[in-house]
């Protein structure tokens, strides 16, 4: 928290050298997650408890069109806390609670990139160290559930998207990372920054069920970064 203060009082300085766009580019972007960090400070404090960064498991996101806001919530037990979009409400700041919200200005151009670049700033500041994925083939339970209910009421008992996203693969889809994940099910693989970015980008959350297309049916595998 004395690292960000330090920064944004050197981002607010007179100096022109300092507030050059070129050593700055992102200096909005910066000022913003500053000001917000040093209230969010105060509101933990002050009604949550200090969870360890060993606690936590994963980050769940949301974008919220009605609101333009992108936020975000530190998960404990990925499955059983519920997700970003299950908890957002619009008008969070009337809300008490830690969870981390960013208004979308106007001039934001990529708003994908803009919030994968967010996201993968919180996983790093709570989940340091080397990113690795895990992948678990889930396809048998939700044929189960599917062959006595439906895919809705399957999706309902999985949790999707109160607790698990889901996100849905074209029949041509070609993701190496996917494959690589596929190919090692149940291990923890390396993952590349870029392939941590395209995860995060795609499903907004450390962890998520992809709905894969394969020759003769879907398979169905709950996919997670962790470190």
């Amino acid at each position: 928290m004395h690292d960000l203060i330090r920064v944004l009082k050197i981002a607010k300085s007179n100096n022109p050298i300092l507030n050059s766009t070129q050593l700055f580019p992102n200096l909005n972007l910066l000022q913003e997650q500053v000001s917000f960090y040093e209230k969010q400070f105060d509101n933990l404090i002050s009604n949550n408890w200090i969870l360890s960064k060993d606690e936590i498991q994963g980050v769940s996101s949301y974008h919220c069109k009605s609101c333009s806001t992108f936020s975000s919530r530190l998960i404990v037990d990925p499955g059983y806390d519920m997700t970003m979009q299950a908890k957002h409400r619009c008008r969070e700041e009337k809300v008490k609670g830690s969870n981390i919200v960013f208004n979308i200005q106007p001039d934001i151009t990529n708003i994908d990139e803009w919030m994968t670049e967010i996201l993968l700033n919180l996983l790093n500041s709570c989940m340091p160290g080397r990113k690795y994925l895990i992948a678990h083939d889930i396809s048998n339970i939700f044929d189960v559930l599917t062959g006595k209910l439906n895919h809705q009421g399957a999706n309902y008992l999985l949790g999707i998207p109160d607790r698990f996203y889901l996100y849905s693969l074209e029949d041509d889809y070609k993701v190496i990372w996917i494959d690589r994940a596929l190919m090692n099910m149940a291990e923890k693989i390396a993952v590349e920054d870029s392939e941590i970015r395209d995860f995060l980008r795609r499903v907004k959350s450390t962890y998520a069920i992809f709905e894969i297309p394969t020759e003769s049916t879907l398979k169905h595998v709950y996919m997670k970064l962790t470190t």
